[in-house]
């Protein structure tokens, strides 16, 4: 299941499927898409078996919207991974059969809380870093559900070999331009290196970087390029080019965009948020992890990096080791087969339980009833 927001999530997904090499296994996408009038671009994904596209309206009764997305599964013999709240609520709510996977992708109190509000309801938990599984682990205490670090699946690069550039010049920061992902404090830290004389270009990927309110923020004098929210083909091969990534996040659990950068060669200055972040870079060796997002230390490690080629070179090469190393796709793929294997022998006994919805989401009350009330309610707000 997804809800279509594409991101780190739909990368984990991506390539969970498309790298899936157990010929048992048999992946068919859901997507659950809120509102009619939603663009949505259903998403190429390689070796999947189907896909379904299921929109809904939230002024729904509730048990409407889980029965047609319970309809969209194939038996009661299928194991659903579930990613957000709207398939757990349909699985508890209805009192699903089916084994049921639960991906916490953030070290976030929003996915720990869904974790332990539908535990009766979950077979396997996998955690995308060692850091949110072992979390996970101490607040479900004696009531023991399997959980498993399962990383994501990051395939090789096909044009890894970075240029051997004398400075480094192309830094970019890949992400929703939103204030918890750090992305205000970009052109601050660009008029820190300019004004040590280092000049540098800026891209800017991800949502929200077409706004007006983001670019005027930046110096007239900075080069910087706003490339908008691309596909992750495009993402790949724009990759090589860069020289340094920064996330200057203030929350993550296991960052894709820092992951995937390290894949290729681009050297990562990441807040040291209390999250995964610490488990794939080491600081001073193959990034750098910066302090309380001090715009100082920021600016100060790229102008070092800028000084000083041996140091970019040799940091480089080992963010492609360490990426290469915990992002395999065998020994990732080889750890969430095992997690769908635990799923299914699973004995767990469930029963129905109304885990989400108000009293105008019963099983009994009719749909007309529920929007036409609902409705009432909001235009009166």
């Amino acid at each position: 299941f997804s809800n279509g927001t594409g991101g780190g999530v739909m990368t984990y997904i991506r390539n969970m499927i498309e790298h899936s090499t157990a010929d048992n296994i048999h992946h068919h996408m859901i997507f659950a898409i809120e509102g009619n009038e939603v663009k949505f671009d259903t998403p190429v994904i390689n070796k999947v078996s189907s896909i379904q596209v299921i929109r809904y309206n939230k002024s729904w009764n509730f048990y409407k919207t889980t029965k047609l997305l319970a309809a969209a599964i194939k038996d009661n013999h299928s194991v659903i991974i579930a990613h957000d709240w709207i398939e757990l609520g349909m699985v508890s709510n209805l009192g699903l059969k089916n084994k049921v996977i639960f991906v916490l992708h953030g070290d976030y109190d929003y996915y720990y809380n869904l974790a332990v509000k539908h535990q009766n309801h979950i077979d396997v938990f996998i955690g995308v870093s060692k850091g949110i599984a072992q979390k996970l682990e101490k607040m479900l205490g004696v009531n023991k559900v399997p959980v498993v670090c399962g990383r994501a699946i990051i395939p090789d690069y096909k044009s890894e070999i970075k240029r051997n550039s004398e400075v480094i010049r192309n830094v970019i920061f890949l992400g929703r331009c939103s204030q918890e992902k750090g992305a205000g404090l970009l052109p601050e830290i660009a008029r820190y290196t300019m004004a040590r004389g280092v000049k540098l270009s800026w891209h800017i990927v991800g949502s929200g970087s077409h706004l007006p309110n983001l670019q005027n923020e930046w110096p007239a004098e900075v080069e910087v390029f706003f490339h908008g929210e691309l596909p992750a083909e495009r993402v790949h091969h724009l990759l090589p080019d860069m020289d340094v990534m920064r996330l200057p996040s203030l929350a993550e659990g296991l960052p894709l965009s820092v992951a995937e950068g390290m894949r290729a060669g681009v050297v990562p200055l990441v807040n040291n948020v209390s999250s995964g972040v610490r488990e794939i870079i080491v600081s001073g060796h193959s990034g750098f992890l910066i302090q309380n997002n001090l715009i100082e230390d920021y600016g100060q490690h790229l102008v070092e990096l800028s000084g000083n080629n041996n140091l970019y070179h040799s940091m480089s090469e080992n963010a492609v080791q360490m990426a290469r190393e915990l992002f395999s796709p065998d020994r990732n793929d080889e750890i969430i087969q095992g997690a769908v294997l635990m799923a299914v022998q699973s004995n767990k006994t469930k029963r129905k339980e109304k885990l989400i919805g108000s009293r105008l989401d019963q099983s009994w009350l009719p749909n007309s009833i529920t929007s036409f009330v609902r409705g009432l309610k909001w235009r009166a707000n």
